[in-house]
């Protein structure tokens, strides 16, 4: 039984849902739009599971003859302007309206020009296409309910951190010392609050030892250069950024907006406190105001910086505390699910 899965670019955190698939008796077929490509990685050779190029298809009927050898017992498509995914996935629906083929989304319902033109055209689009949502969280429901699909096609969660991989970071050894370490990973490109994040950095005169360690990659990266007190790594393994995050106190989510956050979940099943901005996707379900971390608003220097020093001004039992509450939130999602989720339409 085949499970055939339309994408972006398959990261490290997809594998444990393929490989769960794969318990339950299904091969995963992986279409991955490489062209999209924004990281080096490359999956690992997983047994169950095959990964192709959409570049590898010379022609959209020679990427329809592999769909359709196939033979899926479900077809999950992510959210994405290719025209060939759409294509496909309205062949298939034509053909056989019990074929489950599920619509992967992490979008938010903004009132946009976008969100409005899907809601107009969901009739001659989205419902010609697909029999169910799989929604990243709670915001993502009411983007898809907002947009046309009905409460008994909703399916929920679409994407878990590598929940088994960042439980590997020990936290214990922090009740020796706390670590002084902000740490940020992600894309260094403005609507991560980058520049918002290196203005509160800049006002906090007194660190108390505190340092900053920034992760990734982008077109503001010129700008950190410029911060000796900033450390500023490119692109690291997973195993490596939890490493990092071992000997990190707080995780930093400064997104201007965030569909999702995946990090988000990362940093909480490794045992961080974490300050993010109100509107990441992933804030409502794994953030907890005074709890596990600070809840903020978005493009506030102000708001970020008091948050920072509510942080570097707490005792290590605080820190601690805080700690282990991201961990046991962390729980509230797992590959599992995701895998579930999807199969329970089969």
């Amino acid at each position: 039984m085949n499970i055939l899965i339309l994408y972006i670019e398959v990261m490290p955190y997809n594998l444990p849902v393929f490989e769960e698939l794969v318990k339950n008796g299904y091969s995963v077929k992986v279409v991955q739009l490489d062209k999209y490509k924004i990281t080096p990685y490359t999956p690992a050779d997983t047994s169950g599971v095959e990964i192709v190029n959409l570049s590898t298809f010379k022609s959209y009927t020679d990427f329809a003859n592999y769909c359709m050898a196939c033979e899926p017992v479900l077809i999950k498509v992510c959210e994405v302007k290719e025209l060939w995914y759409w294509r496909i996935a309205y062949t298939f629906h034509k053909r056989n309206k019990r074929l489950p083929i599920v619509l992967g989304s992490d979008a938010q319902w903004k009132g946009s020009r976008n969100n409005w033109m899907k809601k107009i055209f969901f009739r001659i689009t989205y419902k010609q296409c697909y029999t169910h949502v799989l929604a990243a969280g709670l915001w993502q429901c009411l983007y898809a309910l907002k947009i046309g699909f009905r409460r008994e096609q909703l399916l929920t969660p679409y994407v878990s951190a590598h929940n088994e991989l960042f439980l590997q970071v020990n936290i214990q050894h922090k009740e020796k010392k706390y670590p002084r370490r902000f740490i940020f990973t992600g894309r260094l490109v403005e609507i991560k609050g980058i520049k918002i994040l290196l203005e509160a950095w800049k006002t906090i005169t007194d660190k108390k030892e505190w340092k900053l360690t920034i992760i990734g990659s982008g077109n503001l990266e010129s700008l950190i250069q410029h911060y000796e007190d900033i450390e500023l790594k490119q692109f690291l393994s997973q195993s490596e950024i939890g490493k990092i995050m071992e000997d990190s106190g707080c995780a930093l989510v400064p997104s201007l907006y965030e569909p999702w956050g995946l990090v988000l979940h990362e940093a909480a099943a490794a045992g961080l406190p974490v300050i993010a901005t109100r509107n990441c996707g992933a804030a409502y379900q794994f953030v907890v105001n005074k709890y596990n971390g600070y809840l903020i608003d978005e493009g506030d220097v102000a708001s970020l910086r008091d948050a920072m020093l509510k942080i570097i001004n707490s005792s290590d039992d605080d820190l601690l505390r805080m700690a282990i509450n991201s961990r046991l939130i962390s729980f509230k999602i797992t590959s599992v699910d995701v895998a579930n989720a999807l199969i329970s339409v089969i």
